[in-house]
């Protein structure tokens, strides 16, 4: 997908003016039709009528929160992808956005630039999560559950656990440093690395770092 050289319709739900009208600058070259509320039920009626191909909402909104908003927007518009932008950087947020279904979550501390970069990945079918949100993903693995699910392109789809461990894999990490970091046994680890490797065609680590690259898991200066 072309996404820099495509235009969008999106949707930006917040209940404050001036961080809307700065998205709107922001993604000036990115936007073909642009679309704004302040409310729940405001954005539920603009996206069930628009059908926006990006929204970004923030988590506290007059009438509920953003977890709310993101199963609505899911039932009333399944091809919609959403990024949460927002002050809340806590693990009770995210938890809650995340298993809602969100796309993307950036703070609004971050660098403009982030909310860009988060913009162009989410509308390439994948998933983005700032530096905050992807610590507490991380740290999320050692659970039982592996509800948090990452979708690359059309063909490619990775659970937390998974995405944790490629990234600690490409840090260098051996298969016992990898086991100790996220609480599971050696030989478990070794299985999903070998199913990793399925899932991704590859044979080899350089396969791994590759696609760990490409995808925005890890950076060159994390390596």
């Amino acid at each position: 997908m072309q996404v820099k050289n495509t235009r969008y319709n999106i949707l930006v739900v917040d209940d404050h003016q001036l961080i809307v009208n700065g998205i709107r600058m922001l993604l000036d070259d990115r936007i073909n039709h642009f679309h704004f509320a302040h409310t729940i039920q405001g954005a539920a009626e603009q996206a069930s009528f628009h059908q926006p191909d990006l929204a970004i909402i923030d988590f506290s909104l007059p009438d509920g929160t953003g977890d709310m908003l993101v199963r609505e927007l899911r039932y009333r518009c399944p091809n919609t992808r959403v990024i949460c932008y927002t002050f809340h950087a806590d693990q009770c947020t995210i938890s809650k956005m995340v298993d809602a279904g969100v796309h993307g979550y950036v703070t609004k501390s971050s660098d403009a630039q982030i909310l860009r970069t988060a913009v162009d990945t989410v509308l390439d079918r994948r998933e983005f999560f700032c530096e905050e949100a992807k610590s507490y993903l991380f740290n999320r693995i050692g659970e039982n559950t592996e509800r948090v699910m990452f979708r690359y392109g059309n063909d490619i789809v990775l659970n937390d656990r998974e995405v944790a461990i490629i990234r600690l894999l490409c840090m260098g990490k051996t298969a016992k440093e990898t086991s100790q970091e996220i609480f599971l046994s050696e030989r478990t680890v070794e299985q999903y690395r070998n199913n990793i490797a399925k899932k991704l065609g590859t044979k080899n680590l350089i396969g791994m770092v590759k696609f760990a690259l490409q995808n925005g898991i890890i950076s060159q200066a994390e390596m």
